[in-house]
């Protein structure tokens, strides 16, 4: 279960004190009700559509978002999508309300820019904070560790209030190989890794 706005894999970048907030549907109600969203007659508040893409990771999820939502009165329509097609319609159109989406982390915490920079490329809330901005940008062009650590603990502490988005896993992954198989991405302590094997080799 996700807790923050970075993933703990990459311990000296990620901020503890920067949660997510926890499942309160009493406080959830009363926020609702202080924004003037009050229950109707059919007791939903309003209605959104849930897009997600294949799969039953996906389908399950949605599921459990739309059961949740729906104990605080709003009232969730799920549509499934094919990759392509989900492509098309949140990732280049924007055409939807809400939606479920994975990434990875790493290997360096600058790759928060794509997430939650302006004009990110899978920035699909539309998210655009000048200070975030400013922040991603000094972060990424300076070398020193404690100060690029102060720095996305700051982002992170900014997003936590801001909420562009909700993180919900941390998704771990089980790789399976033969002892004499060395220097793969994931075996680097502290990093996360792409999926780049160009130094991975068979010492046999």
């Amino acid at each position: 279960v996700a807790e923050g706005f970075y993933t703990p894999a990459i311990p000296w970048a990620y901020n503890p004190n920067a949660k997510i907030p926890e499942y309160n549907p009493e406080l959830a109600e009363k926020l609702l009700d202080e924004a003037g969203y009050p229950r109707k007659e059919d007791g939903y508040r309003f209605e959104v559509t849930l897009v997600y893409f294949q799969g039953q990771e996906w389908r399950d999820m949605s599921t459990i978002i739309k059961e949740q939502l729906d104990k605080v009165g709003i009232k969730v329509k799920l549509e499934e999508y094919e990759i392509a097609a989900y492509i098309e319609k949140v990732l280049k159109a924007g055409d939807f309300d809400l939606t479920v989406l994975d990434g990875f982390q790493g290997p360096d915490p600058d790759n928060l820019k794509i997430r939650v920079g302006t004009g990110g490329d899978v920035n699909v809330m539309g998210y655009s904070s000048k200070e975030v901005d400013d922040l991603l940008e000094k972060a990424g062009s300076i070398s020193d560790k404690e100060k690029r650590r102060e720095l996305y603990f700051k982002i992170q502490e900014i997003l936590a209030e801001d909420l562009p988005i909700y993180p919900i896993a941390e998704v771990m992954y089980t790789y399976v190989h033969r002892d004499y198989v060395k220097g793969l991405p994931y075996q680097m302590a502290g990093v996360v890794a792409y999926n780049n094997y160009a130094k991975t080799w068979l010492d046999k």
